[in-house]
């Protein structure tokens, strides 16, 4: 499986020397699933992106810093990218910002939220079961640390998970698009340091306390990365 990774931010020194890029985030935790993956890699910060043509199975928009309603012009070209990839039915992926992005190019608003940060670890309500997924739990947990967040859902798509801190959680388009706003990708002691990181800028409805005991719940990484594996290996992978 050939899988191409649409890069929008670099991991900060000195914590790329030990967990590496966000690239290698995914490289190292889809390695662990899957044996004959194939990475290609654009770096949408410097406005490299894939052709509609790029012999792959799936595209992968990874996290950032960045705000997914900005118009930089990168972001503004990932944006028009997003579009031109649905109307060929491509199988994109996106996490964090990258689910974000493709709920603002798909038509949903995002914003910063003004319930603050998510941190920690997430639990969420399953609400759909895409019909290229199998074995679906009733809820998920998954690494998130999130300002932004989704706020209506894009026409054409369906909420697949859910909670009451982001209604909006997990977002799929028929079968070529699944999004999420949690973090599969990562460890936990990388979440850790975001939660660190963050730890003045807490949400109204958490106490660090309750953030730090989340952090030490099992979370569901590898079913969320299996699904985008599986959204790879689904029927749409060419422009029709």
């Amino acid at each position: 499986m050939n899988i191409a990774i649409i890069i929008c931010d670099h991991v900060d020194a000195p914590f790329n020397q030990q967990f590496g890029e966000y690239s290698d985030m995914f490289v190292n935790a889809l390695n662990a699933l899957q044996t004959d993956l194939h990475f290609v890699y654009f770096d949408a910060l410097q406005r490299q992106l894939p052709a509609p043509d790029t012999d792959v199975d799936g595209y992968i928009i990874t996290g950032s810093r960045h705000n997914a309603y900005d118009n930089d012009p990168w972001i503004v070209e990932l944006v028009q990218w997003v579009r031109q990839a649905d109307q060929h039915q491509l199988n994109v992926a996106g996490i964090c910002f990258g689910h974000q992005l493709v709920a603002r190019a798909l038509g949903a608003q995002v914003k910063k939220s003004d319930k603050g940060w998510g941190l920690g670890s997430a639990l969420v309500q399953i609400n759909e079961r895409p019909a290229w997924l199998s074995n679906v739990p009733e809820t998920l947990r998954v690494w998130v640390s999130h300002q932004d967040q989704v706020t209506s859902c894009p026409p054409g798509c369906s909420v697949v998970a859910s909670s009451d801190f982001c209604p909006y959680f997990m977002l799929a388009k028929q079968s070529h698009i699944f999004t999420v706003q949690g973090h599969p990708e990562f460890q936990q002691d990388y979440t850790q340091i975001l939660l660190d990181r963050h730890a003045g800028q807490l949400p109204a409805h958490a106490s660090i306390e309750q953030l730090q005991t989340s952090m030490n719940k099992p979370v569901d990484s590898e079913v969320v990365l299996r699904w985008i594996l599986a959204l790879f290996s689904s029927a749409n992978t060419s422009p029709a």
